[in-house]
């Protein structure tokens, strides 16, 4: 964590070096100083960190931790005065661009240098402070022996998954079935080598069924050779290879082949093919988290027609998929435990001794709750009960216990992101790694099959919580109603949460917030009139602010002054208009407006050159499905400036809507394009924008009224080829041609058809998954060929006054999921 913080105030010195060489003399040398001294520490941080959280036992090294805290706060001074600066420098009066005589331009630059004398002395007094911090914590570091690789001997790391491997198998509960599933597999079925992989998020129990299955004695009488294989994330093959060799003749008692220590890659392979080619054997590697890693060994293991069989365990899905490209692959993917048996391991583990497993009546209720949390994770069910076992059997202990659950499993990481990217890219990559590490679990999916929402487990957030104390990275202000105390009082905090309307929070947020550089409202009622009118002077490093879902109802007139602001979301408040100061937010990347009353865009939007993201919609749920349930903004004619512009819906067509039709031709980088109330005299010009929209994925057009004709027919489908959503309303004399040819096509709404039938061909919209055909009024018969939508899963159809069947051949659409009628006349 701390190596990540002087990471990030490393990267903002390189530029403050590379665009301000002309500061004060001598405080450019001491940034680069202070830049060098960084770099130095930073090659220590890791084993620093690492050597932090080894000493939460009973050996703690209070030392390792000042130090790393001291670490983290330099960084963060570092960061708050690279912030400051900047936010310093766009205060400066700009002067006119226009040209300027010498003498003019002369008192300009002397009326520049007395403007920013002052700041610079302040920075420059700041600079050394920092300077001086950082060389005493290099020395401290130095003089105390905090230096990389020298651990501490005394303390001894304790692998959690050990006892997995030697547990009786009496001892195990809830995995009858997968454990017969298992052993089915290794035993029968096909005589072609097989990859068994065992799929789920850590503490599931992977490695506790799989060695369950693989010592069990039906499994070890069927095969000639059996190894056990852990895998750690700094493996090499040639290490694998030679460990597979030792288990083989460990097994059989034969000798180990000569020089097998010195062997390269490629001898270590034709040694084990040669020892296995006429051999059954099974193979368990426990814990694989590389994807690549069954590229590295299957050339050992021959495929020799001999009912042959891997077993991987592992967190990410890729692993198994992987081994498809050369074996037969079964994938178990690990569930939680439900809840009797969740409550029968935890009564083996924590009442095993003196109670024979059996709960005491006066602590069912505590050990329920306890039980609750753990959601069916058998790791954490096994880690607490045992911790319980050790504990008095009283109430008041249990309950401590319970308060601080996330102390006693704290286990995790951090993972930094891949460079070289684009933002949305890296936080689509991040994501979907978590997701496929089964750390985060998706509860909601996209039409595309992208994540829409997510969510992590209880125990995994009780870690993240246990990890943000002391930390300094987040803090969750909260207001328990069985205490008078608000647990917000005397926080530091980068980043801040508030699920409370306790007047103590807000007496906190202040000088104690004034480098926040997140903040989020959850469970607001009302927000002081003194917040609202102070909170972007005392705030003025904010980089992410979030009211969605708050009872804001407008934004002060003062915005702008959150000059680092990135991040800006009103969704779902009761917000009307924007300040025209919105323009000074010149790092503004996303604003989302949706479901808010804004309506017009202030012309000054135009100012924002790093804006990527602009939602804005409001949809009203009280009226029935319509062209009007759902408007846009309007914008100025200009936005064609907004270069970075990759999401923009919805805008709606002005009066002399052509001159905003056509600026949108400049936007280049759209991925998501909404527009409303278009006419058909501006459909051409429509089509020419959007053949420049080579990036375009999404696109929704709605005309101005139900009557009015959209003309898209001259659409040139080269310029569509990663289009996947498209969404019409309005009329359509006729289909355009170009729709059929979107290859790439996911997502099909049609509320603007005119014609009496659709006819869907063989081989067309071969990737389709969603199609929503509403309120088409002459449409009265929809026919779908054999090949047609071949991955079909959800099929919307609904207020066809002309339809008096159902779609002739529905019977093709073997993948169909859901199939939904509604407001059909007959």
């Amino acid at each position: 964590m701390t190596e990540i913080a002087v990471s990030f105030a490393l990267e903002q010195l390189y530029p403050l070096l590379k665009e301000e060489a002309n500061l004060l003399r001598g405080i450019h040398k001491q940034v680069a100083d202070i830049k060098d001294e960084l770099e130095f520490i930073q090659a220590f941080l890791k084993d620093a960190d690492s050597r932090a959280e080894a000493d939460l036992g009973d050996t703690v090294d209070h030392g390792v931790q000042i130090w790393v805290k001291q670490l983290r706060e330099v960084a963060f001074r570092i960061e708050d005065l690279i912030d400051e600066y900047k936010y310093r420098v766009a205060q400066r009066p700009q002067g006119h661009r226009r040209r300027s005589c010498g003498l003019v331009r002369s008192l300009q630059k002397i009326a520049h240098l007395i403007t920013s004398v002052k700041p610079r002395h302040e920075i420059a007094s700041e600079i050394q402070g920092i300077k001086e911090s950082v060389s005493e914590i290099n020395e401290r570091s130095k003089r105390y022996g905090f230096e990389r690789g020298s651990t501490n001997k005394n303390v001894k790391w304790h692998d959690p998954r050990m006892a997995s491997l030697f547990i009786e198998e009496a001892q195990v509960v809830g995995f009858e079935a997968p454990k017969d599933e298992l052993t089915s597999c290794l035993v029968e079925g096909a005589t072609e080598r097989t990859v068994i992989s065992v799929v789920g998020m850590g503490g599931l129990g992977k490695t506790t069924l799989a060695s369950t299955v693989f010592n069990n004695q039906v499994v070890t009488r069927h095969f000639d050779c059996l190894a056990f294989i852990t895998v750690s994330q700094t493996y090499t093959i040639e290490e694998l290879l030679r460990s597979m060799m030792k288990e083989f003749c460990k097994l059989t008692k034969e000798s180990l082949p000569q020089n097998i220590h010195t062997m390269d890659q490629k001898s270590l392979i034709t040694v084990l093919r040669h020892h296995l080619l006429q051999k059954r054997y099974v193979v368990f590697f426990d814990d694989v988290w590389e994807v690549g890693f069954w590229e590295g060994i299957e050339l050992a293991l021959p495929d020799n027609g001999k009912w042959s069989r891997i077993i991987i365990t592992t967190r990410i899905m890729g692993v198994a998929e992987f081994c498809k490209k050369s074996a037969l692959v079964h994938v178990h993917k690990m569930q939680g435990l439900p809840h009797n048996k969740a409550w029968e391991l935890f009564c083996k583990k924590a009442f095993d001794f003196g109670f024979g497993g059996v709960c005491p009546a006066e602590l069912e209720d505590i050990s329920n709750e306890i039980v609750k949390r753990c959601q069916g994770l058998p790791l954490a069910i096994v880690a607490i009960g045992g911790l319980l076992s050790t504990k008095e059997k009283i109430l008041t202990e249990w309950q401590k216990l319970h308060r601080n659950l996330g102390f006693e499993l704290e286990t995790e990481g951090f993972v930094k992101f891949e460079k070289g990217k684009s933002l949305e890219e890296v936080a689509e990559q991040y994501l979907t790694e978590l997701i496929h590490r089964s750390m985060v679990q998706v509860s909601e999916l996209n039409f595309d099959g992208k994540a829409r929402r997510c969510q992590v487990h209880d125990m995994v957030r009780e870690i993240i919580l246990r990890k943000m104390e002391g930390l300094s990275f987040c803090h969750f202000a909260s207001y328990d109603e069985n205490d008078d105390q608000s647990t917000s009082c005397g926080f530091i905090t980068r980043r801040l949460v508030i699920a409370t309307s306790s007047n103590n929070v807000w007496g906190s947020i202040g000088n104690s917030c004034s480098a926040t550089r997140s903040m989020y409202f959850f469970q607001v009622s009302e927000f002081p009139v003194l917040f609202l009118t102070t909170f972007c002077s005392d705030l003025k490093l904010l980089k992410v602010l979030d009211f969605e879902d708050s009872p804001l109802d407008h934004v002060p007139d003062d915005l702008g002054n959150l000059f680092h602001l990135r991040y800006l979301s009103l969704r779902n408040t009761n917000v009307k208009r924007l300040p025209i100061s919105i323009g000074k937010l010149q790092n503004l990347e996303t604003l989302d407006l949706k479901q808010t009353q804004v309506y017009e865009i202030p012309i000054e939007i135009t100012q924002l050159q790093k804006l990527r993201h602009l939602l804005a919609y409001y949809r009203n749920y009280n009226i029935e499905f319509c062209l009007t349930w759902e408007r846009g903004v309007k914008i100025a004619n200009n936005i064609g400036c907004l270069m970075s512009l990759q999401k923009l819906y919805h805008v709606e067509e002005n009066h002399d809507g052509v001159d905003l039709i056509k600026e949108l031709g400049k936007l280049r980088q759209l991925r998501k394009l909404g527009v409303k109330h278009l006419t058909r005299v501006n459909g051409k010009a429509l089509c020419a924008s959007i053949d420049k929209m080579n990036c375009l994925e999404s696109l929704d057009i709605s005309s101005i009224t139900e009557d009015e004709i959209i003309d898209l027919q001259s659409v040139n489908i080269l310029s569509l080829p990663p289009l996947r959503r498209l969404h019409l309303k309005g009329r359509l004399e006729k289909l355009p041609n170009w729709i059929p040819q979107l290859h790439n096509l996911l997502g099909l709404t049609l509320d603007a058809y005119d014609g009496e039938q659709l006819h869907f061909e063989e081989g067309g919209f071969l990737k389709l998954n969603q199609l929503k055909l509403r309120d088409l009024k002459r449409l009265n018969s929809v026919i779908i060929d054999k090949g047609a939508l071949h991955a079909l899963q959800e099929l919307e159809l609904g207020a066809f006054p002309q339809m008096k069947e159902v779609p002739s051949g529905i019977q093709h659409l073997k993948k169909l999921d859901v199939l939904e009628f509604y407001d059909m006349q007959h």
